[in-house]
């Protein structure tokens, strides 16, 4: 299994078009990973879970649900972006909304 940090890195390289660049921010709980052209990506990672296979976990935060809220209440874009382990064949890849992230994820 990849670590954080690895997936943070391949996706920073992948939108390098876009000036993106990793953070890492103790001061201001929430706030995303990965900041580029397009806005902040808070990166995470959902879990299948073995006996239910139709519905995955994606762990997010309360902080991090209101930072996506503030963020986006200035017309700011946000993202998140979760890999789902354990990988199917395909690796999946899912990109939401923050502010749909923050009302309908973890």
């Amino acid at each position: 299994m990849k670590l954080e940090s690895d997936y943070r890195r391949d996706v920073v390289k992948m939108l390098a078009p876009l000036a993106a660049f990793p953070v890492e921010n103790m001061t201001d709980t929430g706030n995303g990973d990965i900041c580029c052209g397009l806005g902040w990506s808070e990166m995470k990672r959902g879990v299948v879970p073995k006996t239910d296979r139709g519905r995955v976990i994606v762990d997010v935060r309360q902080d991090q649900r209101d930072w996506h809220r503030r963020w986006r209440s200035t017309n700011a874009r946000s993202w998140t972006l979760t890999i789902i382990e354990p990988k199917p064949k395909l690796e999946t890849w899912l990109l939401h909304d923050g502010a749909w992230s923050a009302e309908h994820l973890g």
